[in-house]
């Protein structure tokens, strides 16, 4: 496990915070989903989720991320809100 966690701190994270929704579709299954989880987006394609009841570690590929935006506000401590609805995902052609 420890070589496991060693191999993905090498990796380069090009983007990481708390998101509003991932969605999972894997072939054959319903999508499922979590609410309000964190996230880190690897190079390489891989993708893990901390959420309070469970952690997931899958491919990009497997998913669509609405990430959560820091909303304008005249606050000090301004809560996260999801402005708009940027999600992030791959699909493959049938060609």
């Amino acid at each position: 496990m420890q070589k496991l966690i060693r191999w993905f701190s090498q990796k380069k994270v090009l983007r990481q915070g708390p998101v509003h929704r991932v969605i999972f579709y894997y072939m054959g299954e319903e999508p499922t989903y979590l609410d309000n989880a964190n996230v880190r987006l690897f190079q390489n394609g891989i993708v893990e989720v901390d959420h309070q009841t469970e952690q997931v570690t899958t491919h990009i590929q497997n998913v669509e991320i609405v990430w959560k935006m820091r909303g304008p506000s005249n606050k000090k401590n301004a809560a996260d809100v999801l402005v708009g609805s940027r999600s992030l995902s791959l699909v493959k052609s049938d060609n």
